[in-house]
């Protein structure tokens, strides 16, 4: 197994989602091409390029993934535009369960208040 540097895979990454803005919203792309600077793919058959990955000669795509998002997360610039998306949506969907609970706490309140009552009604 082939020992690969983090810093040289992040900065190949970074170049790569610079170069082409289409590959920051496609792991599978990235990887791709990232492979393909990697290894001579003119060169390498299908069969070679996959004895290479059983041995641990290419990057493993897992890593790739990782890099990239731990790069896409400290420099927004190499975010893509589901990113954005994924943003919004998460936004909306907090705010709902927001609303949601402050609902559940209203209703909660409303029936202290009404069992509140009754007891007094017995009570009393």
């Amino acid at each position: 197994m082939i020992e690969f540097n983090s810093k040289t895979i992040a900065n190949r990454i970074k170049e790569l989602l610079l170069e082409s803005p289409p590959l920051r919203d496609n792991d599978l792309r990235l990887i791709a091409n990232f492979w393909a600077h990697e290894i001579n793919v003119d060169a390498c058959t299908v069969k070679e390029f996959l004895q290479k990955f059983v041995a641990g000669e290419v990057t493993a795509p897992e890593s790739i993934r990782r890099l990239r998002q731990k790069l896409q997360e400290t420099m927004p610039e190499l975010r893509g535009e589901r990113y954005k998306e994924r943003q919004l949506l998460d936004e909306v969907a907090l705010r709902a369960e927001i609303k949601e609970a402050k609902a559940v706490i209203e209703i909660k309140q409303e029936a202290r208040k009404v069992e509140a009552k009754q007891v007094e009604l017995i009570s009393g």
